[in-house]
């Protein structure tokens, strides 16, 4: 009765075990251990009625009833094991159909036992106990063997994990491995004939503490909440290429990132010598040798397919200090170095026009100094003197005044046609050049006038494709450039031509002084100054023409010589007939 009663008490501390795990059943493994837990209280509770039954059928019949317990339990403990250490992916199906072939043929061999006696032999009462005496038959050796295979296999498995765990991993490891022993060893002393009770089965007893360990590992270890993941799984899963190499530099391993990186495909890559996949390897390892955390930026792809890969190299080697593998670790920095290549730029630009806008304020401010000094001047001494000031010079100084208001006008033109040239995107279209030309001339009218210049045009102009405002700007830059700085009186030829890459070259060519190499050297600079001899005009001209034939994919360009005059030009791109 004793007996009976410590077996129902073990049965319930197992469904205990069970409620405690199920209401942990998210973390892997928690489903296989609540059914190996309810198949031990099974075994246990059946093997507690056996015990407490009067009559051998009813002995035989709760004899029976705990082989559902006693087959299902090494198949969840293995099934457990693979989950807890990660490999889920063994238990497609198909194997676990593979797995329930032996258990349910046992299962049905021991309900119709008593037909062919393959599981045990006729049952008789022990005289001494209230036990069975059932002599075993092939059936049940078996079924043994089979349970005894399942159990090693998931020992080793755990054997594995301690050797290569570390920590909590390797005491959840050792708790699991105690938890098996003591079931295995009560099965073992029972069939080996070393069982100091004859025909009292151990194994249910010494599942008692088995019991006991494993619930203390649940509390202790918090197994089943923490789980290890394999190795191999993290390997497989990371987004960084994992390359494994032996100590001959012959590929051993490589995960779905780096058959990615590497454009091969692991059975294609494996057993291969890496320099044959990867042609710059001799110059990696040559330059850095085997030091651990060994860090290189490396291209690989061609065209579009070019990534830059931050490899990392980690020798392995044995206890001797021997090189037995190494350990390479790519990682896709592409889109980082485009960020540091995009901030790069973008710094350059800022610290660019910054330094332009200093510019910028110095030849504004000294520009319109000038032309508005006069207008003041010009107007103070009229006010003053506007009663004795004869006809004749009166009309001068107004012409000085407004000769000047132009200029500064012009100024603040080529600053607003500035401004719109950083934030305005325009569509090219094929221009006429005939009337752009015309109003730069119109624009420039009292200027000829003034220097008494002689403008020639050629009648006809080849179609370039631009944005005829902007273009019409760097015309009046052009323009008044060459007759400012021209000969005395300034004649200013204007052509254009074909060239052979379909772009159309526009010139402005005039009979000036020319100017030496290292003024040319200075030409187009933003907000700079071009001739400093002649101090009249001002430095925002050929910035603005530079930065719209920059903006229309065009250039600009020059070609003088001292003494011989100066050639102007830029270039659009042609129109396709």
């Amino acid at each position: 009765m004793r007996y009976t009663i410590i077996l129902i008490a073990a049965a319930a501390f197992s469904v205990a075990s069970a409620f405690y795990v199920w209401l942990r059943r998210p973390v892997p493994g928690s489903k296989a251990m609540v059914l190996f837990a309810l198949a031990g209280a099974e075994w246990l509770l059946g093997y507690a009625l056996e015990v407490g039954s009067a009559d051998v059928s009813t002995k035989v019949f709760w004899n029976s009833v705990q082989y559902v317990g006693i087959v299902v339990a090494p198949t969840a403990w293995l099934v457990f094991v693979l989950q807890y250490t990660g490999r889920e992916e063994w238990l497609k199906r198909r194997t676990l159909v593979l797995l329930s072939i032996v258990p349910f043929i046992t299962l049905l061999l021991v309900f119709t036992n008593e037909t062919h006696g393959l599981i045990w032999e006729r049952a008789v009462p022990d005289t001494g106990g209230p036990l069975l005496i059932r002599p075993h038959g092939v059936g049940f050796w078996i079924h043994t063997a089979y349970s005894y295979t399942l159990v090693l296999i998931a020992a080793f498995f755990l054997v594995e994990m301690l050797i290569r765990s570390r920590h909590l991993y390797r005491r959840q490891a050792t708790a699991l491995l105690v938890a098996l022993s003591l079931s295995l060893l009560g099965n073992v002393v029972m069939l080996s004939g070393l069982n100091p009770f004859p025909y009292l089965d151990l194994t249910p007893l010494m599942s008692i503490m088995s019991s006991l360990a494993l619930t203390w590992s649940l509390y202790r270890f918090r197994v089943g909440d923490i789980v290890p993941v394999a190795s191999e799984v993290v390997i497989e899963s990371i987004s960084d290429g994992v390359v494994v190499l032996d100590e001959q530099d012959r590929i051993v391993g490589l995960n779905p990132a780096g058959q990615r990186m590497l454009d091969y495909t692991a059975s294609d890559a494996i057993g291969r010598l890496v320099e044959r996949i990867w042609p710059d390897w001799p110059d990696l390892i040559g330059s850095y040798g085997d030091r651990a955390g060994t860090s290189e930026e490396v291209v690989l792809g061609k065209g579009g397919a070019r990534r830059v890969y931050d490899v990392r190299l980690s020798p392995i080697s044995d206890w001797r200090g021997r090189l037995t593998s190494r350990v390479v670790v790519l990682r896709d920095i592409t889109e980082r170095k485009r960020a540091e290549e995009a901030l790069r730029q973008r710094t350059a630009e800022l610290q660019a026009r910054n330094e332009e806008l200093d510019a910028f304020a110095h030849t504004v401010a000294h520009d319109l100094k000038n032309p508005l000094g006069l207008v003041v001047g010009f107007a103070e001494a009229l006010e003053e003197d506007r009663a004795t000031v004869p006809n004749e010079e009166l009309t001068r100084h107004l012409r000085t005044i407004a000769r000047n208001v132009r200029k500064a006008s012009s100024i603040v033109d080529g600053l607003l046609l500035l401004a719109e040239l950083r934030k305005m995107e325009v569509q090219a279209r094929p221009l006429d050049m005939v009337s752009i030309v015309a109003e730069a001339q119109q624009q420039l009218a009292h200027m000829i006038e003034e220097y008494q210049a002689e403008i020639v045009v050629p009648e006809t102009w080849p179609v370039a494709l631009g944005y005829g405002l902007w273009v019409e700007g760097v015309w009046v830059n052009y323009l008044s450039n060459a007759i400012k700085y021209g000969g005395q009186p300034p004649r200013v030829e204007l052509g254009a031509t074909v060239q052979l890459d379909g772009m159309v070259r526009f010139w402005v060519r005039d009979n000036g002084p020319g100017l030496a190499p290292e003024e040319q050297a200075q030409l187009f600079t933003p907000f700079t100054r071009l001739d400093q001899v002649r101090t009249k005009g001002h430095g925002l001209g050929l910035s603005i023409v530079w930065r719209i034939v920059e903006k229309l994919d065009g250039q600009v360009g020059v070609e003088s010589e001292v003494g011989r005059g100066s050639t102007f030009s830029f270039t659009l791109p042609g129109v396709v007939t």
